[in-house]
């Protein structure tokens, strides 16, 4: 083999490499998620559960948008964000009578419902459990440290069509 094809064929080898590993920095970096300690974000919720109607799923810049309609008629979304902690906002579209509920209340029955979909969600009871058990601590807006580096933040926002309950779980 010539020097000169040798060359040709070694060019285009390295050419090759250098390709792929420019694709693979290209992916990374449509990856705001790349490099995270908790890594990219996944769907909490199955849209196979008995209780879910509608789900969808999306990856929107560096956030992670999950939204249900449920068969008893609510709506939640989820917005999940962060690198290093972890940023869960929860915001469930309850009927107008809910308005009546205090909002701890509301929050923990909201959680514990979640909790009931299957044993998967336990972790959800968790949650509800210790809100009622800091039920004190809470006023609208208020981010209360349940326990160390796990933070909760509740708020409920009146409309004319329902009510707007808004929970945020955050570990950091």
């Amino acid at each position: 083999m010539s020097i000169n094809k040798l060359v040709i064929l070694l060019s285009i080898i390295l050419l090759g490499f250098l390709f792929s590993c420019v694709n693979e920095l290209k992916k990374d970096s449509q990856n705001p998620f790349a490099g995270c300690k908790f890594g990219t974000p996944e769907a909490i919720f199955s849209p196979k559960l008995s209780q879910v109607k509608t789900h969808s799923f999306n990856i929107k810049g560096e956030a992670a948008i999950e939204k249900m309609d449920l068969n008893n008629g609510k709506q939640l979304e989820i917005i999940q964000t962060g690198c290093s902690s972890i940023h869960q906002e929860m915001l469930f579209r309850l009927p107008l009578s809910a308005e009546a509920t205090p909002l701890v209340k509301l929050a923990s029955e909201e959680l514990a419902a979640l909790a009931a979909f299957s044993d998967n969600y336990m972790i959800f009871n968790m949650w509800a459990e210790a809100i009622e058990q800091n039920a004190s601590e809470f006023s609208p807006g208020k981010e209360v440290e349940l326990e160390p580096g796990k933070f909760v933040n509740l708020d409920k926002i009146k409309s004319s069509d329902g009510v707007l309950l808004r929970i945020i779980l955050s570990m950091r």
